[in-house]
């Protein structure tokens, strides 16, 4: 008898088995399920055919849970070992925290496979936004966040130079449009009042902003810092 009622008893199918069993990521099969997102016809047939082939049941109280708005921000870095990096994250919290926002933070170790399971994670996490700091390995690996998940790209900790950065400050401006800012401020050091750097990668920069800023009508405030200045009293 007791045999009998340990077979009666079938464990819950979850996503990652439905993930599995279809051939694709636990984003997709959430997208599907829930209906909250894109994903090919193929996939959702895909989806909904090993859905009914394991006798899904969807949880009514994950559900809800996982429709509740997350207090946590997903920071990406490409490489945590940059002292620039450190000072971009802890910029973060300082300005995160008083607003109740936890930091998770995801290190992608300049490896594509790295990167993308740590996007993984922040889906597990329920992340409200991803922080992007600097360039991705594959921006094709944005596709496994949940469709509703905000993106915010920033070049603070980017070591690379040229057209990559500037395209990721053109990016930024955007963002901060998109998200209804009508202004921005530049600092670097450069003589007062006069905004143009001697530093030619910092006159890139400046130009970067100053024609992403125009696309949007956003105003542009150029503020120097004097050179002796240690970084916590830059940021300050």
């Amino acid at each position: 008898m007791a045999h009998r009622r340990q077979a009666q008893i079938r464990r819950r199918v979850d996503i990652k088995q439905v993930a599995a069993e279809a051939g694709v990521s636990t984003a997709t099969v959430s997208r599907v399920l829930g209906n909250t997102g894109y994903a090919s016809q193929a996939s959702r047939d895909q989806v909904t055919e090993a859905a009914g082939r394991l006798g899904y049941q969807p949880d009514a109280l994950a559900r809800g849970l996982r429709k509740q708005k997350g207090t946590t921000l997903g920071i990406l870095v490409p490489d945590l070992t940059n002292p620039v990096t450190l000072s971009f994250i802890r910029g973060v919290q300082h300005v995160a925290q008083p607003h109740g926002y936890a930091v998770a933070i995801g290190d992608a170790q300049r490896d594509v496979s790295v990167e993308k399971v740590q996007l993984e994670l922040f889906v597990g996490q329920r992340v409200a936004a991803v922080i992007v700091a600097g360039g991705l390995q594959d921006p094709g690996n944005l596709s496994v966040l949940e469709a509703d998940t905000e993106v915010i790209h920033s070049p603070a900790a980017q070591e690379a130079q040229g057209p990559g950065e500037n395209q990721a400050i053109g990016d930024s401006v955007d963002d901060l449009a998109r998200l209804g800012h009508q202004r921005v401020a530049f600092v670097s050091r450069a003589p007062f009042p006069d905004p143009r750097s001697t530093n030619p990668r910092t006159e890139r920069r400046r130009q970067s902003v100053m024609v992403a800023a125009a696309r949007h009508g956003m105003a542009v405030d150029h503020c120097s810092t004097p050179m002796d200045l240690s970084t916590t009293e830059t940021a300050e």
